[in-house]
């Protein structure tokens, strides 16, 4: 997945081609298209075509255990949710895990496939979240690592979280 984040952030009209074809063959499958994915859509690829690319991210053992625990976590309690079973929020399950940062955020992608294209594009969308949250988190500049964990569950697939931080 953090190939895929990397992806998206050097080659952003590269990817706009990617989430183009995405938006046709789900166009084109039963059921189509919501019109607010494909408002989504059309605007992604519009400030992917306009936009620089930005830094890559590196790896950070750390994020990956804030990842997991929250992960771990989740996948007990049978659902995803950005608040943790002991209230934790995203930053400070990274600042837990990563004192050397200052800052951090997460996205999250649930019911969704094994290979990363898929929710990554979704994170992407961000269908139904007006403020974009989850796509300004992957393209925002001043991240300098990331790390990313996948559980399965049996009733809904795979489980994504995506940790972004800086040292910033």
């Amino acid at each position: 997945m953090l190939l895929e984040v990397n992806f998206v952030r050097a080659y952003p009209k590269v990817y706009a081609k990617l989430v183009q074809e995405y938006l046709s063959k789900e166009s084109a499958d039963w059921g189509g298209l919501s019109q607010d994915t494909y408002d989504a859509g059309m605007e992604l690829v519009e400030e992917l075509n306009s936009m620089k690319p930005v830094r890559i991210l590196y790896p950070s053992e750390c994020l990956y255990t804030a990842a997991k625990l929250h992960g771990t976590d989740c996948k007990k309690r049978g659902f995803f949710s950005h608040t943790g079973s002991d209230n934790s929020n995203p930053q400070s399950r990274i600042l837990k895990q990563c004192p050397a940062f200052k800052s951090g955020n997460e996205n999250g992608a649930g019911n969704s496939a094994a290979d990363p294209r898929v929710p990554n594009i979704s994170l992407l969308l961000d269908s139904g979240i007006s403020s974009r949250g989850h796509r300004y988190n992957m393209l925002d500049p001043k991240w300098e690592n990331c790390a990313c964990f996948r559980y399965s569950d049996p009733k809904y697939g795979f489980h994504w979280i995506q940790k972004f931080s800086s040292a910033k």
